[in-house]
């Protein structure tokens, strides 16, 4: 069992009038576990939440979004190794014979702009 975390770093919302940050980053003490905790301030986190799994992490059961909102968050950043990220993600969910849910990624896909992104992903793995 690790001590209390600590939050290492905050990324503040984009929204000036916006006292919550987006982004809060734990570390354990040793160093071997870092949890990044995203603030529900828009309609696609509140869906994270809702649709999320509860899981133990550093001795506390804390909500852990599912693949999908996974692939969705880095198909948003869309850097090299997010995409290697999702591919990955992709690869998993196939070897271990769990079926993502299709209706949340293409609706989150299209709500941000980024059905192209998922496009290649789906003619693969859907």
């Amino acid at each position: 069992m690790f001590p209390p975390a600590t939050p290492q770093q905050s990324i503040g919302s984009p929204d000036p009038t916006d006292a919550l940050p987006d982004i809060v980053f734990f570390q354990s003490p040793d160093g071997t576990v870092r949890v990044d905790v995203f603030l529900a301030n828009a309609s696609f986190e509140r869906a994270v939440i809702e649709t999320s799994r509860a899981t133990e992490v550093l001795g506390r059961s804390v909500p852990l979004a599912r693949p999908e909102a996974s692939i969705i968050y880095k198909l948003i950043a869309s850097r090299s190794k997010d995409l290697d990220d999702v591919e990955g993600i992709f690869e998993a969910r196939r070897a271990a014979g769990d079926h993502l849910d299709w209706e949340f990624l293409d609706r989150w896909a299209a709500e941000w702009e980024i059905t192209d992104r998922l496009a290649s992903f789906a003619d693969r793995f859907r």
